[in-house]
């Protein structure tokens, strides 16, 4: 089994390698024609505020959301992303992830309810052939 060269384990590291595999294509223009390297400066620039931009809007509600998996995974279900609502693709995720947290927590509880409702009529009331079943 061969393993990847290029290979980024985190989105921050596929984030910054796919600038950097953008940006070097125009540092080759720039250094083969003689051009200014404002352009390239610019680059970098973008390169700095992608990483920004990805570890604040993007990384801090993957890692809320999976922390969250994680705990419900655990047996927690009162765990929630406690993300302020957003309606862009990560802020629905993590409204509906809440949402199902909520749901399945209320289910469980629904269920043990029951079963504890059960429980205590079958132990109160012993099971007694009725007269009529038996002409």
């Amino acid at each position: 089994m061969m393993k990847k060269i290029f290979r980024f384990s985190t989105l921050r590291m596929q984030l910054v390698g796919s600038v950097f595999l953008l940006i070097t294509p125009a540092w080759l223009l720039m250094y083969i024609f003689d051009l200014p390297m404002s352009g390239f400066v610019v680059g970098v620039l973008a390169l700095a505020a992608s990483w920004f931009g990805g570890e604040h809007f993007i990384l801090r509600e993957v890692r809320a959301l999976s922390s969250v998996s994680q705990r419900i995974a655990e047996g927690d279900l009162s765990a929630r992303t406690g993300l302020k609502p957003s309606e862009n693709e990560l802020g629905q995720l993590s409204k509906g992830f809440d949402l199902m947290a909520e749901s399945l927590e209320r289910h469980v509880k629904n269920l043990e309810t029951a079963e504890k409702t059960c429980s205590i009529a079958r132990s109160s009331k012993p099971l007694s052939p009725r007269s009529d079943n038996l002409r």
